[in-house]
């Protein structure tokens, strides 16, 4: 009986203990240290990494961060159910930093768990020219453009600048079935009034957080980017755990092109790294793409930027020996055209993903998408900046600005975009944005009353359905526009098929543009054809076609030739 009790009061200790030390797979647990020396500049003088190993031989070095005063935390997640220990080693010759070790017990998640929060299946990896998480599960990125949501634009809890709070924008586009994001972490000169700025005149110096402060201290109007702001960075946590807790991966962007860093003195520029670093070790924990930089126009820049990011990569391999974030997500570095005649042809070394963006906005991306999936090193690809409805740049005749949106959805993806799309949203900066930067702005063009539903953006979600339906497996097309349709028009249809036989094939059809025929096809075969709504989703009914002796299968007609149209081929059993 007293040798029961003594189990009985074992078992109920142990209890309390992994209550208290306990967290689940894929959440953040974040440990505290106090600095026992005194520093000038704790960002640029304390580089303190961290040792996280797993039951199951997992081992990731991390960094910790600087949260102001003498405080420094790093961010700590358990990939896989049972005991984790971590340690700090001993390199920054600081009492209250080195050699601090600790144990903590992951519980697993379950599938309740993971359906309703993608985001607890794991980190997210590369899988061939596409993306999946750990578990295994395809992720198919399909993102919203909201430059500034971690600004005071998107307030937390209220309607701002934007007419929105940060949640009800972001839980709408969850309704509607978006899953990523693309934001740029902070605006170090958009932060004064008399600041140029960016985009629409409403909001220079608004890009500041929810209680004015800017990311980095501002001296005689100018940021000090070696002085960085911890409270500044403590108001966007909320909302990174916020996009992490509701199933969205953002496509984080460091900063945006236009910052004066690359022309500073030395200091300033190296401090990039620390920069880079600090985003690293505070968001790192969280399922993402990293941007190395936003650099969406202006081919002069390049040349400038390359240095600081190529820095701040060996920076990072001098630390974990391969340049990698800390959980291995991808990283890529927007190109103003295709990141594989740029940062992959300078350094290959940085990317994970290969990205087009913002050029020519139209059929002339498709032909840098092919190129990517054909380089002998092929990765993963997206249109990460494809044509923004109300903006006038890459137009098509006979679409108008929705049809031409869905034009580039379909067929960015089609031609080697497997990896997803982002949603080209003109209400990036939180109000209408205007070329010329000098019409008004209506009080009425804001985030909420028109970014949500106009241009019938929601209908990114029948994309992603399309792409991921149970009827065909995705991960297994390669681009074909240009070698298996009878005639593309000039990349104005899209088609991609089935890499190792003839057994399916997606595709895309116009509006205005003459029919076609898909080629390459078993000769003499029966295929079952059906027409995929753009708009509402759905397949049409299925037709069966066969094949002539060539291996040709020619469209059906169009259910409405005044819309574009998706379809899908599969041979028939």
């Amino acid at each position: 009986m007293m040798k029961n009790s003594r189990i009985a009061l074992c078992l109920f200790l142990c209890l309390i203990a992994w209550r208290v030390d306990a967290v689940e797979v894929m959440e953040v647990n974040e440990v505290s240290l106090n600095a026992a020396g005194s520093y000038s500049n704790p960002y640029l003088d304390v580089d303190l990494w961290v040792t996280l190993s797993g039951p199951s031989g997992e081992s990731y070095l991390v960094p910790a961060f600087w949260d102001g005063e003498d405080v420094f935390r790093v961010r700590l997640v358990a990939t896989s159910a049972g005991k984790w220990s971590w340690s700090t080693g001993a390199a920054t010759n600081d009492l209250g930093l080195d050699n601090k070790s600790g144990t903590f017990v992951a519980t697993a998640t379950t599938e309740m768990q993971k359906d309703a929060n993608p985001n607890r299946r794991g980190f997210i990896r590369t899988h061939g020219t596409t993306l999946q998480y750990a578990d295994g599960t395809p992720f198919f990125f399909t993102g919203d453009t909201v430059w500034v949501a971690f600004t005071k634009i998107f307030p937390w809890d209220t309607a701002g600048i934007a007419g929105t709070s940060f949640q009800d924008y972001f839980s709408e586009r969850k309704r509607q079935g978006f899953n990523g994001v693309n934001v740029i972490a902070s605006y170090p000169t958009d932060t004064t009034m008399s600041a140029e700025g960016v985009w629409a005149r409403e909001v220079r110096g608004q890009k500041v957080s929810e209680t004015d402060l800017t990311p980095f201290e501002i001296v005689s109007d100018k940021a000090d980017y070696t002085r960085i702001h911890p409270a500044y960075w403590q108001e966007t946590d909320k909302k990174m755990k916020y996009l992490f807790d509701n199933g969205f991966v953002p496509l984080f962007e460091s900063v945006r092109r236009h910052e004066i860093w690359p022309r500073k003195s030395s200091d300033q520029k190296d401090a990039f790294t620390n920069y880079t670093r600090y985003l690293i070790a505070r968001y790192g924990c969280y399922n993402m793409i990293y941007s190395w930089l936003h650099w969406d126009t202006v081919d002069r820049v390049y040349p400038d930027w390359l240095p600081l990011v190529e820095n701040a990569h060996a920076y990072l391999k001098s630390k974990n020996g391969t340049g990698q974030l800390p959980y291995g997500q991808p990283r890529t570095a927007m190109a103003y055209g295709s990141s594989l005649q740029t940062w992959a042809k300078d350094d290959p070394a940085l990317l994970d993903l290969h990205n087009v963006s913002n050029k020519y906005r139209d059929e002339r991306m498709y032909v840098w998408l092919r190129e990517m999936y054909r380089d002998p090193r092929p990765l993963p690809a997206m249109n990460v900046e494809p044509y923004y409805p109300s903006v006038p740049v890459g137009e098509v005749d006979g679409l108008d600005p929705t049809e031409m949106a869905q034009f580039q959805m379909y067929g960015s993806v089609l031609n080697g975009g497997f990896a997803g799309h982002a949603w080209g949203d003109a209400y990036f900066g939180g109000v209408a944005f205007w070329i010329d930067k000098k019409h008004p702005i209506p009080a009425d063009e804001r985030q909420q009353t028109h970014a949500l539903t106009r241009w019938k953006s929601f209908a990114m979600k029948h994309l992603k359905d399309f792409m991921l339906d149970a009827g065909h497996d995705y991960r297994d097309l390669k681009p074909a526009s240009d070698t298996h349709l009878g005639d593309s028009h000039g990349d104005m249809h899209a088609l991609a098929v089935s890499a190792h036989d003839q057994s399916f094939a997606l595709g895309l059809a116009t509006k205005g543009f003459p029919s076609t025929f898909v080629k390459g096809l078993l000769p003499n075969v029966d295929y079952v054809f059906q027409w995929w709504h753009v708009e509402t989703g759905g397949w049409q009914d299925a037709i069966t076609l066969t094949t002539n002796d060539a291996g040709e299968l020619h469209w059906p007609s169009v259910p409405d030739s005044s819309r574009n149209w998706g379809y899908r081929i599969r041979r028939k059993d």
